[in-house]
């Protein structure tokens, strides 16, 4: 009798690392090609240097959170066709970046 092992529930891989996290974002929530990836990675420590220098130590998911905006400026800035109005919609939810206009 040929009985198949149960199904196992597919988990995401372990993420260690802000960097880890980095990539996780990239590939899943921003949609990037793994061909996009490569291009980048030798700048994904740099940008886990500026999140650490920000207090972020974990990137979380849900839209327009504090991290997930920091990710968003910074891959917008990875960009070749940089998009000008979204980097500075982006710069304004960032009192870090621009502070608050009185």
């Amino acid at each position: 009798m040929n009985r198949r092992r149960p199904r196992r529930a597919w988990s995401p891989p372990p993420r260690l690392t802000l960097e880890d996290d980095i990539l996780w974002y990239l590939r899943r929530y921003a949609g990037w090609v793994p061909q996009s990836i490569e291009q980048v990675l030798p700048d994904i420590s740099r940008w886990a240097t500026r999140l650490r220098a920000l207090g972020i130590c974990r990137v979380i998911y849900p839209a327009f959170a504090r991290t997930t905006n920091h990710v968003e400026h910074i891959l917008h800035l990875a960009w070749k066709d940089r998009d000008k109005k979204a980097e500075h919609a982006l710069r304004n939810l960032l009192p870090e970046i621009r502070g608050y206009k009185r």
